[in-house]
């Protein structure tokens, strides 16, 4: 055999390699779940426990940088509430292409009297993940935080800039860009998309529109009563702590609700470097029911 012939199937062998490379990185972007570079013991071990594990009993949609991931934090140092995987599952936003064993293997597995939940907040804006949480989780309990809107809007601006997903640097011209979107938005109603498998993602360029709560919390109402959802202020998060984390539990006594209140008071006073004991949260009895 020549020298150039060998060369030659040497080529097609290989084309035929990169060939078949190529169709198994495509199927393993596609699956991710089956990736073996993704691949973790503990996630397969969720995986596999997933029917034993609970459903959140509370979800935190919102709204982006206004406060979410403090309360957060607050609400799983509770004795009876514990943490899921990860703080934004954002399962819903993208829940036709996962199973509902995906989203139970984020939660921990089922114990009597113990609670848990997350915090993505995306839910907020998405116009489909109202109706399908409720398909999932009609009882789900929900919590937003709203933050004054002007300073909500330059907080994810400069947040966005740090990521380096905003195209300029400049805070009034990307209001003033937005504000073009808004009014085309506003003047073509055909933009608007109708496709409820749409995953419809907007993590920039939404500094005003993710501050006008209203819009949005009208449309999670269609889907859920008034009394599911328990909206609170950053500001209360910040400067009174022990109202607010009063308001996210209804307790079944007097004195659970005593000391639900100290917790809140202990942690101003640490925040405040008084020195207090952090560890009353141990101290907070079971038998507590979550709004």
């Amino acid at each position: 055999m020549s020298l150039n012939k060998f060369r030659k199937f040497n080529l097609v062998d290989e084309q035929k390699k990169n060939f078949f490379r190529s169709q198994i990185s495509s199927w393993l972007i596609e699956h991710p779940s089956v990736n073996p570079y993704t691949f973790t013991w503990e996630g397969f071990s969720r995986k596999i426990t997933s029917r034993f594990r609970m459903l959140p009993s509370f979800l935190i949609i919102g709204g982006a940088k206004c406060g979410t991931t403090s309360l957060y934090a607050h609400l799983i140092e509770h004795p009876n509430i514990l943490s899921a995987s990860i703080k934004e599952v954002n399962f819903f936003q993208y829940i036709q292409n996962s199973k509902t064993s995906f989203y139970r293997s984020h939660f921990p597995i089922k114990r009597q009297n113990l609670i848990t939940g997350e915090a993505s907040t995306q839910y907020l804006v998405h116009r489909f993940v109202p109706k399908r949480v409720h398909e999932l989780l009609p009882s789900v309990k929900l919590i937003l935080l709203v933050r004054n809107p002007v300073e909500r809007a330059y907080s994810e601006f400069h947040y966005m800039i740090n990521l380096g997903a905003q195209i300029t640097d400049n805070f009034e011209d990307a209001i003033e860009s937005e504000l073009k979107r808004i009014k085309i938005e506003d003047e073509k109603p055909e933009f608007t998309i109708e496709n409820s498998n749409y995953n419809h993602f907007q993590p920039a360029f939404s500094c005003l529109r993710h501050g006008i709560y209203s819009n949005y919390i009208l449309n999670w109402l269609k889907s859920f009563p008034k009394e599911q959802l328990l909206i609170l202020n950053t500001k209360d998060l910040y400067n009174n702590l022990g109202n607010t984390l009063d308001k996210t539990f209804i307790d079944e006594t007097d004195k659970i609700q005593e000391e639900f209140q100290k917790l809140g008071d202990t942690i101003n006073l640490a925040s405040r470097g008084a020195g207090a004991d952090t560890h009353s949260y141990n101290e907070i009895k079971d038998n507590n029911t979550y709004y």
